[in-house]
Order: C-alpha cells, then sequence, then structure tokens
C-alpha cells in the first residue's frame, strides 16, 4: 500500500520544498499552494479541540494546487457528514438509554466506528501532499518518497529532522 512519507520538522523552521509542484512533481511549477490546519495533540482526541492554526506555502502548479484543494476540502466534508450521521442516528437511542456523562463519549465513539473505514482508505491513498502539525512541530507528508527526501536534504539544517 502507498503509505506516505513523512518528514517531521520543528515548527518554528522555515521548511524549504524543492523547486517541483509537490502534487505532480513538474519542475519549476509557476504558482503555489498554501495549506492551513489546526494543531493536534493529545487534548485533541480527549476534548475535541484542535490548538492553533499552522500555514505552510509549497510550490504547486496552479491546477495541481486546485486539485489538492479539492481533496482537502473533500475530505472534510466527508468526516463533517459522518459525524453528522452518526449523532442524528444515535443521539435519540443514546440520550433514552445511557447516563448524561457518557452520551458524548458514546456518540463520537460511533462517529469514529462509522468513519473509520474512511481512514483507513486515507492512510492506503494519501493526499500528494499534506501537512499534520503539533505543538511543536509539523509533519510533511509526501506520496512520493523520492519528493520526501529531497525535501529532507533541503531541511537538514533544522534542530532536528525525522523521517517515517
Amino acid at each position: 500500500m502507498p503509505y506516505s512519507t513523512d518528514v517531521n520538522l520543528p515548527r518554528n523552521h522555515k521548511a524549504r520544498f524543492p523547486d517541483k509542484c509537490v502534487v505532480c512533481g513538474r519542475s519549476s511549477p509557476e504558482s503555489t499552494v498554501r495549506l492551513i490546519t489546526g494543531s493536534i495533540g493529545w487534548w485533541t482526541w480527549l476534548l475535541w479541540h484542535f490548538g492553533g492554526v499552522f500555514t505552510v506555502t509549497a510550490p504547486a502548479c496552479s491546477s495541481c494546487g486546485r486539485r489538492l484543494h479539492l481533496k482537502r476540502f473533500g475530505s472534510l466534508l466527508v468526516i463533517i457528514a459522518g459525524a453528522f450521521i452518526a449523532c442524528w442516528v444515535a443521539w435519540p437511542l443514546i440520550s433514552e438509554h445511557f447516563p448524561r456523562p457518557i452520551r458524548k463519549w458514546l456518540v463520537m465513539g460511533l462517529a469514529l466506528l462509522l468513519l473509520l473505514p474512511y481512514f483507513l482508505y486515507q492512510a492506503s491513498n494519501p493526499h500528494p501532499f499534506d501537512i499534520t502539525a503539533h505543538s511543536d512541530s509539523v509533519d510533511y507528508e509526501f506520496r512520493d518518497p523520492a519528493m520526501a527526501y529531497e525535501f529532507a536534504e533541503l531541511n537538514e539544517d533544522a534542530d532536528w529532522i525525522k523521517i517515517s
């Protein structure tokens, strides 16, 4: 399965990208793509709350940048729809049969269970480029391992760098 190759850099490190489109790999793309994400951490799963916003700008062909944004937006819509459906279907049943303190957790668990096939699909069919921000680091995720290693070489002056 083609999992992503992740390069982890410190959050405060200004990432340098190869002069290639992060989506198709074409040399010297004419534009860039800007990705925005919320930070995640132990509190995300516990409190269902995202941390501070992180933004990165990477080289991309204009058409590839639009496609990447559409894929990311589509993923967000699927997750929101799945969570909404789980809540809509489960809440009437859960609110009648379970005590108040655990209702929220049961609905969230059901939503995660409902979305598990989609998460597994996403893991085995990753976006060409994506980011995941943590409180002190950022994972730059590349579908193309060669692009990931080239990116890592350009950023080897960072305080630390991890490739997985």
